[in-house]
């Protein structure tokens, strides 16, 4: 007849250790960022963290994005198939944004306007080729600069708006704090994803 003592399973014994193969290699205790890897995070980092100084054109933000681009692919950035769809759509847009200049070519704001779109779709390329890998290392520094500066340059607006201190008006506009860039609307939507990720 069968009993409860012969249902009970087998006392587990001690586990052994585990043994790699001999073909495999060693594992490091540390896996070490490479030294491009490196480069391009502290590159990236400094990038945004310009990206709210805004007052001069071009601004520190625009012309570190050539030298972002150059430090990705130093560090082996390659293109992934997911991104050929949004490219393609950039590529759209903007190529019949420059077939409208055809009928208004002599206005300088269009041509402005044009210019202006086509670099922002370079630099959408730049970061979405940036993100496409080793993600969350990137994202995580691009946050970091990113809640920095928008920290620093909020306080600095604020002190501006209360004239906290002789000269603080440089940060305001007609009553109104804008940071370190040239208009209002501008600083406030800067500062609304610095928010939510404080709010985390």
């Amino acid at each position: 007849m069968i009993n409860a003592r012969d249902m009970a399973l087998p006392a587990a014994g001690p586990v052994p250790p585990f043994v790699a193969p001999a073909f495999a290699e060693p594992v490091p205790a540390v896996i070490a960022t490479p030294f491009r890897e490196r480069l391009l995070l502290v590159i990236l980092f400094i990038a945004v963290f310009a990206s709210s100084v805004g007052f001069i054109e071009p601004s520190p933000h625009d012309a570190l994005m050539g030298v972002l681009a150059v430090a990705g692919l130093i560090a082996g950035v390659r293109f992934h198939r997911i991104l050929v769809v949004p490219f393609a759509l950039l590529l759209l847009w903007n190529f019949f944004g420059m077939m409208a200049l055809i009928r208004v070519g002599d206005q300088e704001m269009t041509i402005q306007y044009t210019a202006t779109s086509i670099y922002l779709a370079i630099a959408a390329m730049v970061f979405a080729l940036l993100f496409a890998q080793n993600t969350m290392a990137r994202l995580t520094v691009m946050q970091r600069a990113y809640v920095l500066t928008a920290v620093i340059f909020g306080i600095l607006g604020c002190l501006g708006y209360f004239h906290a201190f002789p000269g603080a008006d440089v940060f305001t506009r007609d009553e109104r704090a804008h940071g370190a860039f040239k208009d209002p609307n501008v600083f406030g939507p800067f500062q609304i994803w610095p928010i939510l990720l404080c709010k985390k």
